[in-house]
């Protein structure tokens, strides 16, 4: 397993996994705010994401140029006493990769995540996504790592995202 640690410069070139991490930072950026709301408020982000990613596979070395279209949902519901409720939708509609060495990649990926976020706490949010080879190339995962660290003032204190590449067979 490789782990790698993305600062902001490198996280476009995640495609679709950056929404993801940029989705989660905006959810625990609201709930920095959670004082600020006096009743219940939802906040709500749909997206259909159909831009292209490049990512190699850790089986061969090959570059896989992944495209295809990721649907994203997330809502957040501020409760109003100093916590949040975070809904995440993701999955790949039609995504497939190309690989340099001729390969052809399905990347069949479907995930919900929710989670309670109050003042206070770490927040940790993870998907992972399959690359599933129709010919040698091997078959891989990649595994999306967010974290945040909450104070109870509402002030965040660190967050770290990190992504990491495992051969699957």
């Amino acid at each position: 397993m490789n782990g790698l640690l993305i600062g902001p410069s490198k996280r476009r070139l995640l495609g679709a996994a950056a929404v993801t991490s940029v989705a989660a930072a905006l959810a625990v950026a609201m709930v920095c705010t959670a004082p600020a709301f006096a009743a219940a408020t939802v906040f709500r982000f749909m997206e259909d994401d159909s831009g292209g990613y490049g990512i190699t596979n850790p089986c061969n070395g090959e570059g896989v140029a992944v495209s295809g279209t990721t649907h994203l949902e997330f809502v957040v519901v501020m409760d109003g006493a100093g916590g949040s409720h975070f809904e995440a939708h993701y999955n790949s509609q039609d995504v497939t990769g190309q690989g340099s060495q001729g390969n052809t990649y399905q990347v069949p990926t479907s995930v919900v995540q929710v989670a309670n976020v109050p003042l206070g706490t770490e927040f940790t949010f993870s998907y992972e996504q399959r690359f599933v080879s129709s010919g040698s190339g091997g078959n891989f995962a990649t595994t999306m790592l967010v974290h945040f660290t909450i104070n109870a003032d509402g002030s965040m204190t660190s967050s770290q995202t990190r992504m990491s590449t495992t051969c699957t067979g």
